[in-house]
This record gives structure tokens, sequence and C-alpha cells, in this order.
């Protein structure tokens, strides 16, 4: 539906923002990009993420059985980590302190923290965000 309000040019807009129940639809999210508009969603905690791109490479081929066509991690001990155990690992000076909006009762005020990591999609690395 996406792809086709785009294609009539009926979508004057850059972002997409959806919540988790179209967050943690990675089709959803590489539809979106595949026409060239950004995304902010929100994900479930438990979607795994590393903070840096891990190195991935083909296994060699070791003379007996197919040839290796699948990629796997280059370390195999460089394994992603949920995503809700994130701002645990970052450090003071990657928060900072902003205001979401002035209510009622004075402002919504919030430690918010922008960073890129890379969502794990079956123990790989798929694209890389912000989170």
């Amino acid at each position: 539906m996406l792809q086709q309000a785009v294609a009539r040019g009926s979508i004057p807009a850059t972002w997409v923002v959806a919540d988790a129940l179209y967050g943690n639809s990675p089709a959803f999210r590489d539809g979106v990009a595949a026409v060239d508009l950004c995304y902010f969603t929100a994900v479930s905690s438990d979607t795994l993420v590393w903070r840096r791109h891990p190195a991935v490479v083909l296994p060699p081929y070791r003379g007996r059985g197919r040839t290796p066509t699948r990629l796997q991690l280059k370390t195999a001990t460089h394994q992603p980590y949920r995503g809700d155990t994130l701002p645990r690992r970052l450090p003071a000076a990657a928060w900072m302190r902003m205001t979401i909006t002035e209510g009622r009762q004075g402002p919504l005020i919030a430690d918010v923290a922008v960073v890129r990591v890379t969502e794990a999609r079956d123990g790989l690395p798929g694209h890389a965000c912000g989170w």
C-alpha cells in the first residue's frame, strides 16, 4: 500500500512513523526503505542488535560436501545482544536531557541517546539503523 502511494506521488513525506506492530516486521521496514523513505518505529525490547557492525565471512571449502554458500560471523563470540540492554552499555556522555513537550503540570523531560546499531536477522547482521 505504501509503495503504491509513493508511486502515485501522494506521499509528501520523508519519514514514516509506526508502532511496534509494524516496527517488529522486517518486511515492513525493508519495504519503507525500498521506496527511499526513512522510518522511526518502535520494536520489541528483545530485538537483537550489535552496537558495531560485525564482520562476516564465507567459510572456506574443506574439500568434502557442498561448497559453503551461507555467510557466518567472522568471530563466533561476537554475538548480538538484546536491545533493552543497550542503555546500560552507553557512556554518560551519549545522553542528553530534552524537553519533550510542555504540559499542564510542567514540562515533560526525558534523557535521550541516539546511536546507530545493526539489527540481527537470523544470527547475521541486517540493516544498520538508529536506536
